[in-house]
């Protein structure tokens, strides 16, 4: 866990690797893509009260993923646990109206 004196300098790095990873589009505009973040944890062990809980680490990376985010792809936060019901139907909704040929 981050020492909360600490700047999240290492989740902000991972933010922007994230993005990088993301738009390796040749500079292609993006047609359908979105991010959609389970806001109540990405495991069982990271979730709010576990043992890799990072609030610190976590807002770092938001911050630095939304920071670079092009403004043509989707970004949704997901008040849910990515295990949850919840996250995967947004996931599948999303998914859907991407095929439906339009933005959620």
């Amino acid at each position: 866990m981050m020492d909360p004196s600490q700047e999240p300098a290492e989740s902000r790095w991972k933010g922007k690797i994230a993005i990088l990873a993301t738009l390796d589009t040749k500079g292609e505009e993006v047609a359908y893509m979105a991010v959609l973040i389970p806001m109540r944890g990405w495991s069982i062990y990271g979730a709010p009260g576990a043992p890799l809980h990072d609030a610190i680490g976590h807002r770092g990376f938001l911050k630095a993923l939304k920071d670079r985010l092009i403004a043509n792809i989707l970004f949704r936060e997901v008040d849910a646990h990515i295990n949850e019901t919840l996250f995967v139907e947004a996931c599948v909704k999303q998914l859907v109206a991407f095929m439906k040929g339009r933005e959620n």
